[in-house]
């Protein structure tokens, strides 16, 4: 439950990916890749996913993506081309735990933007990326926000992503869009008017008076598809038009260039084929994205019913495989935070601990629910044991000390 990996498509893509290799793999395939960004084939068929599923505003170009292995190898290779060695980014806050170890290895800083939860998805959003520019201690080079949002589960609304978008024009700035859960978006009993998913690349840059150059999104099959281990994924110099060419590449070829060439590692020959046939197969796409998000709403609305009868506090999501959550009221120091997580490991359970996504105060963990029913339901249990022994262990200390609660 601490991995955002999603187990409830995993037979339906296994299908596809058993039949991609057993009939198209090819002696041609076992030479290098053709094209420096990717092989053709597999770029098209991102644009046709693309111009599905993310409503951009002008056509996409196969010449404004390029391809790479695992998401971590985008963002790095994006901190490569953006950044100097010392340079900072702004990050808001909660954010995925992996990009400490991302950020770590091109040196470059994340400034956290820590926002409230109330505004957290609003348009005030920008007064605190501002606060956060002017109190950093380091060159600023660019912001990165993921939408949907790891680990709040929830989509930005357009006109917050426009008043960012702005903002990193008034600032001279790149934004960069995670959007690898853009197509895990499901129905959610806690907030029945969600808001809707909303790419970068459906805003109107020139409307905005924003350059489009400074605008890029990154997306992989590894979260919607449920295939973490292929490791093929689309890089993040896609961007809105730019006057009438609808080409990034066309304006600023330098950046395309140096992030490719940062990634310095192909995607396999088999990884391609089995993405390729699953983003070109329109039957298969639209079908397993449906069955996703209906399985996805049923496993979110088992993991909260769940949480409600502890009386446990967390964050209502509507898109995602996890949830965000306050799970005991006893935890109150980061001492505390890693001990719970320490003993449910010891009961073979593992949970993501809050600090590590840079939270603000301790107690939140974030539990992924995307996973098989029997999974899903021992997990729960285990958890609901162990905070119950917690609670005894506590009573019985209170006792011993002859205090009373």
């Amino acid at each position: 439950m601490g991995t955002a990996e999603n187990w409830l498509i995993r037979d339906e893509v296994m299908e596809v990916c058993v039949r991609s290799v057993r009939d198209q793999i090819s002696a041609e395939g076992l030479s290098y890749q053709r094209g420096f960004t990717g092989d053709p084939d597999l770029i098209n068929a991102f644009c046709g996913l693309i111009t599905s599923y993310f409503n951009p505003f002008e056509p996409v170009d196969p010449s404004c993506v390029c391809v790479a292995p695992g998401g971590g190898a985008i963002l790095e290779s994006f901190l490569a081309a953006t950044c100097d060695v010392g340079d900072g980014v702004l990050v808001v806050a909660p954010f995925w735990s992996g990009f400490h170890f991302q950020f770590k290895l091109q040196k470059v800083q994340i400034v956290s933007v820590t926002v409230p939860d109330e505004i957290a998805f609003s348009e005030k959003l920008t007064d605190y990326l501002g606060d956060a520019l002017r109190r950093a201690t380091t060159p600023v080079k660019a912001v990165v926000i993921c939408n949907p949002h790891n680990p709040l589960g929830q989509c930005y609304p357009a006109k917050t992503l426009e008043a960012v978008a702005k903002f990193c024009e008034k600032e001279d700035l790149h934004l960069l869009s995670d959007e690898l859960y853009a197509l895990s978006v499901f129905e959610s009993p806690d907030l029945p008017s969600a808001v809707s998913f909303t790419s970068i690349l459906s805003l109107d840059a020139t409307a905005m008076d924003v350059s489009a150059l400074r605008l890029h999104t990154m997306w992989s099959a590894s979260k919607d598809l449920a295939c973490n281990g292929l490791r093929v994924v689309r890089q993040p110099i896609l961007a809105l038009q730019f006057g009438l060419s609808g080409c990034f590449a066309s304006r600023n070829r330098e950046l395309v260039a140096g992030v490719s060439m940062t990634s310095n590692t192909q995607v396999s020959y088999l990884s391609s084929l089995a993405v390729r046939e699953m983003l070109s197969d329109e039957t298969f796409l639209r079908n397993v994205i449906t069955l996703n998000k209906t399985r996805l709403g049923k496993a979110y609305t088992i993991t909260t019913r769940f949480l409600k009868r502890l009386n446990i506090e967390y964050y209502p999501a509507s898109a995602g495989v996890y949830i965000w959550a306050k799970l005991s009221p006893d935890v109150k120091t980061w001492e505390d935070e890693a001990e719970l997580a320490k003993a449910l490991s010891e009961r073979r359970v593992a949970i993501s601990s809050g600090r590590s996504y840079a939270s603000v105060e301790p107690g939140w963990y974030r539990l992924t629910f995307a996973l098989r029913p029997h999974d899903l339901q021992k997990g729960l249990s285990i958890i609901e044991e162990v905070l119950v022994s917690k609670v005894a262990l506590g009573q019985q200390r209170v006792s011993t000390n002859g205090s009373t609660k």
